[in-house]
């Protein structure tokens, strides 16, 4: 996820563009009345990936995968609102997402 948001990020360049790109990734409005058609969000899909991942016993938590899903989004995208495309902003990603592996894979 991270490599696919620092590829767009480049691609896009301005802050403002990708700040409501990200929006349209993270929130999709659901039809009520025919949720069969709705598709899941960004989050929906990290949850979920999340959620397999602890079952499967990679990953250790006892928050939940939506919360936990919801944190390194929020994490992630404002690290890339604030940071120039380059490899400061890599560094800074791959530094949140190590600091949040390290402590889903360690012991509870």
């Amino acid at each position: 996820m991270n490599d696919a948001i620092l590829d767009e990020h480049s691609r896009v360049g301005d802050a403002d563009l990708l700040g409501e790109m990200l929006f349209l990734y993270v929130r999709r409005p659901y039809d009520v009345q025919d949720p069969s058609q709705n598709i899941p969000s960004l989050s929906d899909e990290l949850s979920s990936h999340l959620r397999n991942a602890v079952d499967r016993g990679e990953l250790k938590s006892d928050l939940p995968s939506e919360q936990v899903a919801l944190v390194l989004m929020t994490s992630l995208f404002g690290i890339h609102m604030r940071i120039p495309p380059g490899e400061e902003l890599r560094r800074s990603c791959e530094a949140l997402i190590e600091l949040l592996v390290r402590r889903l894979s360690g012991p509870n």
